[in-house]
């Protein structure tokens, strides 16, 4: 009988169960949109339907994070987090231990765009020290010979790119334009200017003899190197060197001579005329044999003529001056003209020509250094 009562009540008991368990929907249920399922709160209990905004409130500590901003956690118990946005082309930056990364702009010579394309600016000037350029080999200059990336040149190289000494020398001309020299684009620092003056001409010995012609003056800009005077016929004195003025030399032409001898004499020597920086004057001639004329562009003076059968004797032309400047930042061109020859006096009877005075010249030498 007991066994009987206890089989009817555990028949009974499926019976009670059956319609509650055909009450109840299959797992997952239906569920609302922007819902989830889960549990709120900190006690366990039956899944709940959950909205978005009721979850995120509780992952998060109330803020929603913004939207396209990245999550950050706040660390063990803390909420869920987003780090700032607004700005773009910034960097996500680790902070360190105990603090949330955080969108940092870079700084400095290094931008970055929207896209991720970076770009390194140029460095600002005296940014970069010595001793952060790379070592260089001994006895080298950096440069670069054709442009382009640095390099460590060497003398044989950097020869090349400096500039040497530029002479130039100027034997004629009237009223012409020097043009100061370049070398790689840049204009010579200085200029040393060297000139001499023309020399005198020498006059002509014998009877009726005339006066050689005054040395011819050399110029360039304010500088003048005059030239030397003439030589007069008969025993007068010889010619005065020519002086200079304007240089930093300014060195007087040496002097013409009277030729030696006397009116009663039977033979006549000539002297020599008047040197300068760059030689003698012509040499003297000897009985009725003509002066020597002064080297071509030297500016020395004429040389006298000697004479013959005891006739009158003529002097020799004295010689030009010297002029020596330097020239710090020149002018871009200068007026110059060179001394041309001064003519030799002519001889008379039982006499000769005398010799002519020399032309002057000009001679500049360009520096870059």
């Amino acid at each position: 009988m007991r066994n009987r009562t206890i089989a009817l009540l555990a028949t009974l008991g499926a019976v009670l169960a059956a319609p509650i368990l055909i009450a109840q929907s299959p797992f997952p249920q239906t569920l609302a949109p922007n819902t989830v399922v889960g549990r709120l709160g900190v006690s366990a209990g039956p899944a709940q339907q959950i909205p978005f905004a009721n979850l995120f409130a509780g992952m998060f500590g109330g803020a929603v994070p913004a939207q396209y901003s990245v999550l950050l956690s706040g660390g063990a118990g803390g909420s869920l987090g987003g780090a700032t946005i607004g700005t773009a082309g910034r960097l996500l930056i680790d902070q360190g231990a105990g603090a949330n990364p955080a969108f940092t702009a870079p700084s400095g010579l290094f931008t970055m765009a929207a896209n991720g394309v970076a770009t390194l600016g140029t460095l600002p000037a005296a940014s970069v020290a010595n001793s952060n350029l790379a070592n260089m080999a001994a006895a080298t200059i950096k440069g670069s010979i054709a442009g382009g990336v640095p390099a460590d040149l060497t003398p044989g190289q950097v020869g090349g790119i400096l500039c040497v000494p530029s002479r130039t020398v100027l034997t004629s001309g009237t009223a012409q334009t020097y043009t100061t020299p370049t070398c790689n684009g840049v204009t010579a620092t200085s200029i040393e200017v060297e000139m001499v003056g023309g020399g005198g001409g020498a006059s002509g010995s014998g009877t009726g003899a005339t006066n050689g012609t005054t040395g011819n003056s050399t110029t360039f800009g304010a500088l003048t190197a005059n030239g030397g005077v003439n030589g007069t016929a008969g025993f007068g004195a010889g010619g005065a060197g020519g002086t200079a003025t304007g240089c930093d030399d300014n060195i007087t032409g040496g002097n013409g001579v009277t030729g030696t001898g006397s009116a009663a004499a039977a033979v006549a020597f000539g002297q020599s005329g008047g040197g300068t920086f760059y030689g003698p004057g012509g040499i003297g001639g000897v009985a009725a044999a003509a002066g020597g004329n002064g080297i071509a562009n030297t500016g020395g003076g004429g040389g006298c003529a000697g004479t013959s059968a005891g006739v009158t004797i003529c002097s020799s032309g004295g010689g030009g001056g010297y002029c020596r400047k330097l020239i710090t930042l020149p002018s871009a061109t200068y007026t110059y003209t060179v001394a041309a020859t001064a003519a030799n006096g002519a001889g008379g009877t039982s006499g000769a020509n005398g010799g002519s005075g020399a032309a002057g010249r000009i001679s500049v030498t360009a520096h870059w250094q």
